[in-house]
């Protein structure tokens, strides 16, 4: 049997894509229409005041990539500022102040809100990739070509495929998935 010949799962059911598509700008994230969006700083971070929880709540994929970036940005400030009073990184003078500062600049985010938005992105990109990868079949692509894009045998994208072709309705609210 051909690649080409390899069985199309059905799409997802129709009524859990209106959750998908629920945000004309970003098609796999929930948007409510009653939130403003997540404000990050210059440097992509979430600034002070920032309600964590609910940027989480959201799944809106930029402010859960935020989350995550804000936490590693303040775990590298911590671990220079410990270096630099350590005596183990030489640096200017003022330098421990300059990273106080940029802290100052940044949403308090714990270990276990960036481990949430950590496994909430990756459930957005697998979604994501569903949806490329069924857009490609529809289109006439190869499993071959699909597999290759994804660094998958042919069989193993189709399985990835047939696999995860069930409804995504548990990318939903948090407090229904607990």
């Amino acid at each position: 049997m051909k690649s080409d010949d390899l069985p199309i799962t059905p799409p997802i059911n129709p009524a859990d894509e209106e959750f998908i598509w629920s945000n004309a700008d970003d098609p796999v994230t929930r948007q409510h229409p009653n939130r403003e969006p997540v404000r990050l700083t210059d440097r992509g971070y979430l600034p002070p005041g920032t309600d964590v929880e609910s940027v989480l709540a959201s799944g809106d994929a930029r402010a859960l990539h935020a989350v995550w970036t804000t936490y590693h940005h303040i775990r590298w400030a911590h671990e220079q500022i410990e270096a630099i009073y350590s005596g183990d990184l030489a640096f200017p003078p003022d330098g421990t102040a300059l990273l106080e500062s940029r802290l100052s600049e940044c949403a308090g985010v714990t270990r276990m809100q960036a481990l949430e938005a950590n496994h909430r992105l990756i459930e957005v990109l697998t979604l994501r990739r569903w949806l490329v990868m069924r857009d490609a079949v529809e289109a006439g692509d190869s499993w071959h070509d699909i597999g290759a894009a994804v660094e998958m045998t042919e069989w193993g994208a189709h399985d990835w495929y047939a696999l995860r072709g069930r409804p995504y309705s548990q990318i939903g609210d948090r407090k229904q998935r607990r």
